[in-house]
């Protein structure tokens, strides 16, 4: 169970976008997600990926109960690339952030960087915790 990343088949937060660069992008899709903090949201690569070494991949959620109505969560992560691990393949996690157990039935997220060089491509996703 450990090493792997437990998902629901195919239920994608952003699927297969391009690394923002020095920017943020936004997720169109949402999904349900009540339960939290038994939930993880993972940016993983999606094809090879580079980034910069000493810049920064942020994720940040918004949830909500009706679909049209979202709010930022009180938390995100920030993820710092260090020198020697630039480089991503497909299927490498690249930034994890735990649902905090209050979070509202669904969710969106958005990925940002501060790097202007960022190439490849990458999925978010949730990712069940093992317990």
């Amino acid at each position: 169970m450990y090493k792997y990343n437990l998902r629901v088949n195919g239920e994608y937060l952003i699927e297969n976008a391009a690394l923002p660069k020095n920017a943020t992008v936004t997720g169109t899709d949402m999904v349900r997600a009540g339960g939290g903090s038994s939930l993880e949201i993972v940016c993983a690569a999606k094809g090879p990926v580079t980034l910069t070494a000493g810049k920064e991949v942020s994720i940040r959620v918004l949830h909500g109960r009706d679909g049209e109505n979202f709010a930022a969560l009180p938390v995100s992560a920030t993820v710092t690339i260090q020198s020697g691990n630039t480089n991503f393949n497909d299927g490498d996690i690249i930034a994890r952030l735990t649902l905090p157990y209050d979070c509202l039935p669904l969710i969106k997220a958005n990925l940002a960087t501060t790097d202007t060089a960022a190439a490849g491509n990458f999925d978010l996703f949730l990712a069940y915790l093992p317990r």
